[in-house]
């Protein structure tokens, strides 16, 4: 401690001697009561100091003193304490003249105090002083040593104060010191103080319910300790002593939990610090009153065990239940649960509580019997129709019975009794569910076994026969109750159809036509059987088909139909059906006629039979064709002079047509299946006949006449044009005579038209233009004035003389051309194609095209002798020349070649669907065009021929268009000439088939079919469903509807199916909509039976099927009744099993039971047939047979099936197949059948007589089903005698049996394999039925031959007692009492004796009787004889209520007999037969019951009243109390009781029990309530959070609640309550002082108040503490701040500890004064870690410190910083500064800086710098350091001095270096200087002058000294120039000045 006190000192030196360095005149180093010690900085040129001190505000030198030149601390003294002085420190020459002075203000510390007045000890760490104050003081100091070397010093604020942190029982040497902000005074005289022994440190334990043991180590120094026991909830309290280290504390309450606090005494008799407590909780105690119930969970029976929870017990506690049956529970509430159990189980119960510290005594036994068994062997007999009788097996423990019936329908019936049967109403047509459930105390049995009992199924109601067909009935009818299975059958005398079926429909198919049947429908299920009572239907089925039909023609509307007569009385309808419609005739005979046939028309005719039961199937159809329709329109058009052009419109029938002209000059005829042709031989100018013949396409013909055709007139001939007068041209032709009208056309570059009228053969042609070519056309004109399209052309040269026309030219001849052209070719209506002749001397050749019209010229230049000219236009006449082309010119042109281009093709063809199989093609008119050519080619047909036509029309309606085809249609232009032009190509593709809608499947289980349906598709001729499984494998059906069938499914596969439209050769492939469905489970493999006689269980075995959720098995016996399994399959690896059909042997079994699958279930089997039709046979034969039948039936056999052999048929079922028994198919495999024969049922009705003349013993039986053999044994009771008989039949005989012999007789049933259980048959049997103390009666059982009795029974004197009857029973009188009788009966019939039966003994009886007090048991004794079995005792008390015991000896002991009861006694003895009558009665009392107590506490005498009920049993009373380890009896006679007093927290137990003179009753046990004591211990802890203090105190004994308080200075009172030893107390003002005291309260009373606690309510330590560095000048200032505290006068000490240079050895502490304001600021070294706290104080007290705040200061400025290098290219480098994160290079100059490099290394590269104007910067994240800017580098000479006279003196030190100002910087009124640092220089002088004034004589510089290597001077004036010098500065001098830099000053703004 003294190192780190040293520590301290030095840094606070250090800190002191940096502002003796800012401030240079003067500092105060220390401070007394009554001196001060100065310090100040050596003045240059100063001779001496003097200090002089006044006190403040006063002009009296109190003191002073005078100090020589080389003293710069001093002190002044004497002072008065306490008291603000100003202490004037001057500087003197040695002329004692004054250099400088300096003036502080300092108050001197307070006076010296007295010593502490008193030192106690808080607890082992802490002593608390007490001193008297000072005045003037702001704090204390407390000074503690001890022997050891301790030493510390701890600052406080008033007294008393605490001292912490103490060594345990150690004495320390205590001084004070009063401190106030001037120091602190000295030391007081010192005192001796000692702390107190350690805490102990202790444990325990409990080792049993009411004791607790503690341990603990032992302390130093302790001579015994003292431990208190409080227990929690109480005011009971337990101080023990002892100078042991263990102890335990006896006497306590179970399950409670205690409170346990110790401490040590030293040898001065001081108590030690009191440890912390620690609980310990006792072990619980014993669970009470225990109960026990029956409960469910999970389908589980568990015993619901519930005990009494003790309220007062602490903590968790855990019970135990265990039964003596080896179950058990745990719990932690009052219940639990013990399961499973069983039923009729007894089971004894305890329970045990457990807690923390261990587990408690069990609880008593309690005993318990749970609920009964179910009933068994449940049997229904329905004696009665609809009433029925349910028996069953009595259960043990069981008081009575419920039976519960349920219906199929869900209606319930129940029945209560206490017998073992019940009757119900069964109705018909039901499945009733049966249970019995058996009753107790304990509740009802589990579900016992559950039968189903199923009665006739009830016949069906609304039974309807409908005809659905010719030969089909359809019976329909409401489902009926119970019935499974429908039994269809219909007969018409001839035959019997059947059909079965579970759906209530069914359809009897290929019945005979026209005949009546009778139907009944017969209902069955599979338990019951068949109703064979329902009654009968009568229907006819539907008229027979008519046949022979035959067709005659009448005329050509009318036909007649004719048939043949098959049906009873029916009437006949004839229908043809048509395109056009129906046309219908009816007639009750065998013909009719139809009338009204249009043209052109088919008909399928038909014929159906109409009767009152429906309509027969129609006949076979016949066709009716009637002759074809003519043609409505036919039109004619002439295409040339001698060419015409028919057509004409459709006509209905027709195949093909023959049109013809017809007249005087000849005729035309065209044959054709088109509805046009070109006629040729046309002679112009000719009427002509019409007529057409039109024929079908089965060779019928109509002959049609239409309006006759005129052909046009002639062309003119000789036609001539020349020249008249006035350019006008004369054209003349020939006419043909008549009154025909012409128009002649001339065209040229001009055109000129005339008309002329009828007869005239010429028209003048005026103002004709000369030297043109004329193209003249001379036509006739119709009647209409339309003119001829085809008369021909002429051309003709117009020649001009002069200007006038000159001679006309005919050029029809002309000169031959030197060239040739060969061909002229029209290629196109656009193109033609040129050929001539070779020329040998030609280089080229030259081409011109030219059109008539001269619209057009092409001229074309080629080498070939040929070429192509396009772009031209249609239906244009073109003149070619040719002309040749050397180099020595062109040669002559050719003749012309005229070509005309083709005829304008047609535009706009379009093709459009009209039908399936038409379509109708269009195009746009082309001018001048009469006819069009069209071509239609199959392009999907390539080398087929195509469809040509030729129409006038523009457009053409084409049929047997195929769909789903491409087709190109050409469409050309004939010219006049009938040369078509190039044809229009259009491609046209028809209809595709659209993809189906819908798709659906109906899937078969039966049958392994589906039946896929589908919507239709136009255009779809037949459609094509493929399924495919998830194995790639594809099924397809086709069909011309919208469904289809696919058979043949594999099992256990899902398919997936989709439908494809065809039509021809087209179809859809587009998949988009499919369906899918699952087959069935394939059938499983490997089946096997396993069969064990003993078991009676057959075991049905298969290999597990994939995708099979269940499965379904039956047996079926020999007679078809079915039997269920009697469990269900369980799935396993490989095999899965039905476990069970139990062989029943109440004769209704079969010998030959055959186990197979449900029809239901078996869906891979041809099990159902339907009217032997068979709906699907695996490949087979038909894979789906509908109203087909079997290729040959012989009397429901088939014969012939598909090259399988059906040999056998029964009731339509393959029985065998192929050599093997076929139950089944399976993926086309026949599975074998199996089978399996139980063992034989028990022979019933057993009879056996004897013959004693014969010796013979003949005994008979029913026969057995399954039974091929039977033995029959008889066992004698004499000698063992043993006699049997073998035999097939049902009887036999065995000889040499003696008469009089008793025989017991066995018949055994065998088949091959197994036997049947042996039958006893009925023998003469004796028992004793009741038994008394003078009488017995005996009974015994019929037998067969027996009609006299006699019973004898003899005791044991040879006294016979005798009894004859002819009845079952017989009573012996008079007999002893405790006597043994033995018994028999001979049986006679009057011919022989039988032998005595088994004889059996009886004992009559004698009783005694005691009572145990100690157990409460009652001991019944008898006396008996070893030949009794058994006894049981009975003892019954006034309520009938029964206990009893039993017991193979004379004694036994009958326990939990009640209290205060009489009781009766009586005992029975059972032997082998039955029990004896009870004995004769004796009485006993029971122990007496112990008294009902009631008490009373007086919580003011702690006085305890005792009352009980006064007991009529009791003689007198006795009760006891207890506490701790005391008990105190009290006898009395009297109900009532009186203790006084009792003390305070103390655990009484009272016990009252009732006497009588053998007994004493059990106790009667009850708590006694006492009086809580007061609480002790109290401590508080205040919770400045919340303004809250928590309460904890010492349990006080027998407290249960506690009410604790806390009173403040100004009376306002606080509370709180808790069940526990502490509660909290809220709402406390902060800054009050309160008292605080506890009261405890047991629910009754309540305890004084505990001694009080005062405490105060502190604030709590400031929060949000933060923190800030701010650099001020040269030095970086820490700034702290925080949050206000909200309390009242709250003030704040801030305390910071640190290492400088975060070096250990280098410690700082620095604390502020007492606060009011949230803020604190300090200047604080470089490069040091440091944490600061706040605490805050009111008149309350104080806080604890804040959560420290940890950080860091800015880094120290970087030393040592160098360049290496030149100032073009250098290396900057310094030393690491501690703590510094980075660092950073900046060019200072100028006014602002520039960062030329920033790093986190030592180093920085750097070019074209200056060292004058760099500085290095280290940084972290608290902020910069101070810039350090003194660079050396290379050595350079040094700069001269300048030795000018310096108006500011200093001591000169050669060895410091001139210091180099880098830059003056002006902004404003204020001046910034830079300079490089000098080594060893600790600061620097720096004089600022105006340099106006500097000369003055009163001019006073600014003059600073600063530590750094920067300056910023402010408030200069404005406008003014100041010269800057520096000089650095050392302990041991000053340097010289630097050379002087001078700035301006600018605006002081």
């Amino acid at each position: 401690m003294g190192a780190s006190k040293g520590l301290v000192i030095l840094v606070l030196l250090y800190v002191c001697t940096q502002v003796s360095h800012l401030i240079w005149f003067m500092s105060v180093f220390a401070t007394t009561s009554k001196s001060k010690t100065l310090r100040w900085s050596r003045h240059p040129g100063a001779g001496s100091y003097l200090v002089t001190v006044r006190e403040k505000s006063s002009s009296t030198v109190t003191a002073f003193v005078q100090f020589g030149a080389n003293t710069v601390m001093g002190t002044v003294a004497p002072l008065a304490p306490n008291t603000v002085y100003d202490f004037t420190v001057e500087a003197l020459d040695g002329d004692q003249l004054r250099l400088d002075v300096a003036v502080v203000e300092s108050l001197t510390a307070p006076p010296l105090m007295d010593p502490i007045q008193k030192v106690k000890p808080m607890d082992s760490e802490t002593l608390i002083v007490e001193f008297n104050s000072v005045t003037g003081a702001t704090h204390y100091i407390v000074r503690l040593q001890n022997a050891d070397g301790f030493y510390r010093e701890d600052t406080v604020y008033s007294s008393p104060a605490e001292i912490a942190s103490l060594a345990a029982y150690t004495e320390y040497t205590l001084s004070i010191m009063a401190g106030n902000s001037g120091g602190r005074s000295q030391p007081s005289l010192s005192v001796t103080g000692k702390t107190v022994l350690p805490p102990l440190q202790l444990s325990a334990s409990s080792p049993s319910n009411d004791s607790i043991v503690v341990s603990w180590d032992p302390v130093d120094d302790a001579l015994q300790y003292t431990l208190s026991v409080y227990e929690v909830g109480s005011n009971n309290t337990i101080t023990q002593n002892t100078t042991s280290t263990d102890l335990t504390i006896s006497g306590l309450d179970a399950g409670s939990l205690y409170m346990i606090m110790g401490y040590g005494w030293d040898p001065e008799q001081r108590k030690g610090e009191g440890s912390y407590y620690i609980n310990q909780t006792t072990r619980p105690p014993m669970p009470v009153s225990i109960n026990v119930s029956v409960v469910m969970a999970d389908d589980l029976a568990g015993l619901s065990v519930s005990w009494e929870l003790d309220q007062l017990v602490y903590g968790h506690i855990e019970y135990h239940v265990i039964s003596d049956q080896n179950r058990t529970c745990n719990s932690t509430s009052s219940l639990c649960i013990l399961s499973p159990v069983g039923c009729g189980e007894m089971h004894t119960i305890q329970v045990t509580a457990s807690n923390e510290a261990g587990p408690g005594h069990p609880s008593m036994p309690f005993d318990f019997v749970t609920f009964p068994c179910p009933p068994e062997s449940l049997a229904v007999d329905e004696s009665v129709e609809a009433n029925c009788t349910l028996s069953w097996d009595t259960a043990p423990y069981a008081d009575s019975y419920m039976a519960y019936i349920k219906r199929g329908d869900g209606m319930e019936e129940t029945c209560n009794t206490t017998s073992n049967n019940c009757t119900y109403h069964c109705q018909c047509g039901y499945t009733h569910l049966l249970s019995v459930f058996a009753f107790n105390d304990a509740g009802s049995s589990p579900q016992g076994p559950v039968i189903n009992y199923t009665t006739l199924p009830c016949c069906p109601e609304g039974v309807a026969v409908t005809l659905v067909s010719t030969e089909t009935l359809e019976i329909t009818w409401s489902a009926s109750l119970g019935a499974e299975l429908y039994e269809t059958r219909a007969a018409d005398g001839s035959e019997v159809i059947l059909c079965n079926d579970t759906a209530p429909v069914c359809a009897l198919s290929d019945l005979g036509c026209d005949s009546p049947y009778s139907v009944v429908v017969t209902p069955c299920n599979d338990v019951s059987g068949c109703n064979r009572a329902c009654g009968a239907h009568t229907r006819d089925t539907a008229p027979c088909m008519p046949t022979n039909m035959q067709l005659s023609q009448k005329n050509s509307s009318c036909v007649t139909v004719s048939w043949t007569e098959n049906n009873r009385a029916a009437t006949y309808s004839v229908s043809a059906v048509g395109a056009e419609g129906t046309h219908t005739c009816i007639s009750s005979g065998s013909s009719c006629d139809l009338t009204g046939l249009p043209c052109g028309s088919i008909y399928d005719v038909t014929t159906i039979a109409t009767s009152a039961a429906g309509q027969s199937l129609p006949s076979y159809s016949e066709t009716l064709e009637t002759e074809p329709c003519c043609p409505v329109s036919l039109t004619v058009d002439q295409a040339t002079q001698a060419m015409t052009n028919l057509s004409w419109s459709h006509a209905q029938g027709a195949y093909s047509f023959m049109a013809s002209l017809t007249s005087p000059r000849g005729h035309a005829r065209c044959h054709t299946q088109d509805h046009h042709c070109l006629m040729g031989c046309i002679t112009c100018g000719t009427n002509y006949t019409v007529t057409m013949e039109v024929h079908s396409h089965s060779g019928r013909s109509a002959n049609c006449t239409y309006q006759g055709f005129s052909s046009s007139a002639c062309c003119p001939s000789g036609i001539k044009l020349y020249r008249t007068a006035e350019n006008s041209l004369r054209l003349h032709w020939r006419t043909a005579g008549g009154g025909t009208r012409y128009t002649a056309e001339m065209f040229g570059s001009s055109n000129y038209t005339c008309t002329t009228s009828a007869g005239e053969s010429g028209c003048e042609v005026a103002n004709v233009q000369c030297g043109e070519v004329y193209h003249v056309i001379v036509s006739p004109l119709t009647a209409d004035g339309s003119k001829v399209s085809f008369c021909p052309q002429r051309i003709y040269s117009v020649t001009c003389i002069g200007s006038d026309v000159g001679t006309v030219i005919y050029r029809r001849k002309r000169s031959v051309a030197e060239r040739t052209i060969v061909a002229g070719r029209t290629l196109s209506s656009r193109s033609i194609s040129v050929t001539w002749t070779k020329v040998a001397s030609a280089d080229h050749y030259y081409l011109q095209v030219a059109s008539q019209d001269g619209s057009q010229m092409f001229n074309l230049t080629v080498t070939e002798t040929s070429a192509v000219v396009a772009d031209l236009t249609p239906s244009t006449n073109y003149d070619c020349f040719v002309y040749t082309v050397n180099h020595a010119g062109v040669g002559r042109r050719s003749k012309v070649r005229t070509v005309t281009t083709l005829m304008q093709p047609p535009v706009g063809v379009t093709a459009t669907q009209t039908g399936l199989d038409t379509a109708r093609v269009t195009w746009q008119p082309v001018e001048d065009v009469l006819v069009y050519r069209v071509e239609v080619q199959n392009a999907d047909e390539p080398g087929g021929e195509p469809t040509v036509y030729n129409v006038t029309d523009t457009r053409l309606d084409v049929d047997s268009i195929m769909p789903c085809s491409t087709y190109k249609i050409s469409v050309s232009s004939f010219n006049n000439f009938l040369v078509p032009s190039e044809p229009t190509v259009y491609t046209y593709t028809t209809n595709k088939l659209t993809p189906v809608s819908a798709v659906s499947v109906d899937y078969s289980c039966t049958s392994q079919s589906v039946m896929v349906h589908w919507t239709g598709v136009f255009g779809a001729d037949s459609y094509r469903a493929t399924a495919m499984d998830q194995n790639g494998t594809l099924m397809t059906c086709t069909s011309q509807s919208t469904g289809c069938h696919i058979g043949g499914l594999s099992c256990d596969q899902t398919f997936k199916v989709h439908v494809t439209p065809i039509s021809e050769n087209c179809e859809n492939m587009a998949n988009t909509t499919w369906a899918t469905f699952e087959t069935v489970p394939c059938g499983p493999k490997n089946l096997e039976l396993l069969h064990d006689c003993s078991s009676q269980v057959i075991i049905f075995s298969w290999e597990h099927t994939n995708n099979t959720e269940h499965y379904t098995a039956r047996a079926v016996d020999s007679q078809r009744h079915y039997r269920e399994p009697t469990r269900k399959a369980r799935k396993k690896k490989k095999k899965d099993y039905w476990n069970g059909w139990e062989n029943n042997q109440n004769g209704k079994g079969s010998a030959n039971d055959q186990i197979q699958e449900d029809q239901r279930r078996s869906k891979t089997a041809c099990e159902y047939w339907n009217n032997q039709t068979c709906e699907y046979w695996n490949n087979h034969t038909c894979e789906y047979w509908n109203n087909q039948t079997c290729e040959y039936w012989n009397n429901q056999t088939c014969e012939y099936w598909n090259n399988h052999t059906c040999e056998y048929w029964n009731n339509q079922t393959c029985e065998y197949w192929n050599n093997h028994t076929c139950e089944y198919w399976d993926n086309q495999t026949c599975v074998k059948q199996l089978s399996e024969t139980v063992e034989p049922c028990i022979p019933q009705n057993l009879q056996t007589s004897a013959d004693c003349n014969s010796n013979l013993l003949v005994s008979t039986w029913d026969l057995a089903e399954g039974a091929l053999r039977y033995t029959v044994d008889a066992f004698g009771n004499k000698g063992k005698s043993h006699y049997n008989c073998s035999t097939l039949s049902n009887s036999c005989a065995m000889e040499g049996v003696h008469c009089g012999e008793y025989l017991t007789i066995f018949i055994t049933a065998f088949d091959d394999k197994c036997a049947s259980p042996r039958k006893l048959g009925p023998v003469a049997e004796t028992a004793v039925k009741e038994c008394g103390a003078d009488s017995i009666t005996v009974s015994w059982a019929v037998t067969g031959s027996t009609l006299f009795y006699i019973a004898m029974a003899r005791d044991s004197d040879g006294v016979v007692h005798s009894c004859n009857t002819m009845g079952l029973t017989c009573t012996f009188v008079g007999l002893k009492c405790s006597t043994f009788y033995t018994a028999h009966v001979i049986g006679s019939n009057f011919m022989c004796n039988s032998s005595q039966s088994e004889a059996v003994t009886i004992e009559t009886d004698n009783v005694t009787a005691s009572l145990d007090c100690t157990a409460n048991e009652a001991v019944i004794s008898w006396h008996g004889q070893p030949e009794i079995n058994s006894f049981t005792a009975s003892i019954v008390d006034e309520e009938d209520r029964l206990l009893s015991c039993s017991s193979t000896t004379t004694s036994c002991r009958v326990p939990n007999l009640k209290c205060g009861r009489l009781y009766t006694v009586t005992v029975c003895h059972h032997d082998s037969i039955c029990p004896s009558m009870p004995s004769q009665p004796i009485y006993m009392d029971s122990v007496p019951c112990g008294p009902q107590v009631d008490t009373h506490l007086d919580c003011q005498s702690q006085g305890l009243t005792i009352v009980w009920n006064a007991s009529s049993q009791a003689d007198s009373y006795m009760a006891a109390i207890s506490y701790n380890d005391t008990q105190t009896f009290f006898n009395t006679t009297w109900p009532e009781l009186s203790i006084s007093p009792l003390e305070c927290g103390q655990d009484y137990s009272l016990e009252v029990m009732s006497v009588t003179d053998n007994c004493v009753s059990h106790p009667s046990e009850l708590p006694v309530w006492k009086v809580p004591c007061a609480p002790s211990g109290l401590a508080v802890d205040y919770k400045c959070e919340n303004n809250a203090a928590v309460l904890t105190w010492t349990p006080a004994e027998g407290a249960t609640a506690y009410h604790a308080c806390a009173k403040s200075t100004s009376g306002e009172v606080l509370s709180c309550d808790s069940a526990n030893a502490s509660c909290a107390i809220e709402g406390l003002r902060c800054g009050d002082t309160y008292n605080f005291s506890v009261e405890a309260s047991d629910g009754y009373c309540n305890s004084s108040y505990g001694a009080p606690v005062e405490n105060g309510a502190a604030p709590c330590a400031p929060t949000a503490l933060d923190v800030g560095m701010q650099r001020v000048e040269q030095n970086h200032w820490l700034m702290s701040w925080w949050e206000t505290v909200d309390c009242p006068d709250v003030e704040y000490l801030v305390e910071i500890s640190g290492r400088i240079q975060d070096n250990p050895q280098a410690l700082m502490s620095v604390s502020s004064y007492w606060r009011s304001v949230p803020y604190f600021e300090t200047r604080m070294p470089c490069s040091t870690p440091y944490n600061l706290t706040v605490r805050s104080r009111n008149s309350a007290g104080a806080s604890e410190p804040s959560v420290a705040f940890m950080g860091v200061t800015v880094p120290c400025a970087p030393n040592n910083v160098q360049y290496s290098g030149s100032t073009q290219s250098a290396t900057l480098s310094w030393d690491a500064s501690v703590l510094a994160t980075g660092y950073s290079v900046y060019e200072v100059s100028g006014e602002g800086r520039v960062e030329l490099c920033s790093t986190v290394g030592l180093s920085c590269q750097l070019a074209n710098f200056s060292p004058d104007y760099m500085e290095v910067i280290a940084s972290n994240a608290a902020g910069e350091s101070i810039p350090s800017g003194n660079v050396t580098g290379p050595v350079e000479s040094r700069r001269k001095r300048d030795l000018r006279a310096s108006q500011v003196h200093s001591t000169f030190d050669k060895d410091l270096e001139v210091p180099k100002l880098l830059n003056v910087t002006v902004k404003g009124a204020w001046l910034h200087v830079r300079w490089a640092r000098v080594n060893n220089a600790s600061e620097y002088t720096l004089v600022i002058v105006e340099e106006q004034r500097q000369q003055a004589d009163d001019y006073q510089p600014r003059v600073r000294i600063v530590e750094g290597d920067f300056h910023t001077e402010s408030a200069l004036k404005p406008w003014t120039t100041y010269c800057v010098r520096l000089a650095a500065r050392s302990p041991m001098g000053q340097s010289d000045y630097c050379r002087p830099k001078c700035k301006t000053t600018g605006d002081s703004k």
